[in-house]
């Protein structure tokens, strides 16, 4: 590839073949499409050979529209690739073959707002999600209406792209209200969860407007909100730019100690409730040939595990805790 090339969005086909799209500045190699603007959206096909593990492109294609272009997500449904791109304020959705050839492509206007991204949901077909303040998005039955203010959004279409009875748009108040800006999508057992941030004024003391992160998850069949909270951070500025939803309730964070549950935000010393140390653990520590095991007791916080450090090597080993934050 020549020029600036920006991959901003990975999907994975059942297969094992990965599909990247971005922005480029130069027409590409391989494309058979010729470059429209300064800035393309760029989808490129990739897979592996499984004896030699190399890796091959299978195509390069670009579009776009003669003004600006940005790219926002892409998705696999089945043998069909969807790729979503704002071009001259306008979201569009585009379908190509796992060969890289053009098939559909469908408007969804200006949502005046911001796109999460794309999501694929257990019968194939494509989601698209992310904030709008256009209570009138181009997508058949509305489940929730919009309040007029800049709202979470959820539409759901058909995997050839087609206008049909059977897509569905909802609305969902932002939650702790304010501009918003999405930027993250996942789905899981039947529910569309959205991320992003409200930006709201400064708090006092300081000069920075705050940014108070969302989470909201929505039924797209009924438009029902399902769950909802808000994320705060140190002096007023918290902005998630990932989201993963874990639907069997197992993940990798439990090997890192981290289940899953309620996250609790409240400021403790307590080590078995903010880590995954257990009252009856135990360890050992030699110091001038002789041995001691520690063990932790309930409610054990780090300065009680420090002075039992100190007292088990009868005052030769110095333990001491300090806390910055």
């Amino acid at each position: 590839m020549g020029g600036n090339v920006t991959p901003t969005s990975v999907a994975f086909a059942a297969d094992g073949s990965v599909y990247v799209t971005g922005q480029t500045t130069a027409q590409l190699p391989d494309s058979e499409v010729s470059q429209q603007s300064a800035s393309d959206t760029f989808l490129v096909g990739l897979s592996q050979d499984p004896t030699t593990g190399v890796v091959s492109t299978n195509f390069e294609t670009q579009f776009g529209s003669s003004a600006a272009n940005h790219s926002v997500g892409v998705t696999v449904s089945g043998n069909t690739v969807i790729t979503a791109s704002v071009e001259n304020g306008d979201t569009i959705l585009r379908s190509y073959s796992e060969a890289g050839a053009a098939l559909s492509s469908r408007s969804l206007g200006n949502v005046q707002g911001s796109i999460a991204g794309l999501a694929t949901d257990a019968n194939g077909n494509v989601v698209v999600a992310g904030t709008a303040s256009n209570p009138s998005i181009a997508v058949q039955n509305t489940q929730t209406a919009s309040d007029g203010g800049s709202d979470v959004f959820v539409a759901t279409v058909g995997a050839d792209l087609s206008s049909t009875a059977n897509d569905s748009l909802t609305y969902a108040a932002v939650p702790g209200g304010g501009d918003a800006k999405a930027s993250a999508v996942s789905i899981a057992n039947g529910q569309v969860y959205v991320a992003g941030t409200t930006t709201g004024p400064a708090l006092a003391g300081e000069t920075t407007p705050s940014h108070q992160g969302f989470i909201t998850a929505l039924d797209p069949a009924s438009g029902a909100v399902t769950w909802s909270r808000t994320l705060s951070g140190r002096d007023g500025q918290d902005a998630p730019n990932g989201l993963a939803v874990a639907s069997q309730g197992v993940t990798a964070l439990d090997a890192l100690g981290l289940p899953t549950g309620m996250v609790n935000a409240t400021p403790t010393t307590d080590l078995t409730a903010s880590s995954n140390v257990k009252a009856g653990d135990s360890f050992k520590m030699s110091v001038d040939g002789i041995t001691s095991t520690i063990t932790i007791s309930q409610g054990e916080t780090v300065a009680a595990l420090a002075k039992k450090i100190s007292q088990a090597s009868a005052g030769l080993v110095s333990a001491s805790t300090s806390w910055t934050g």
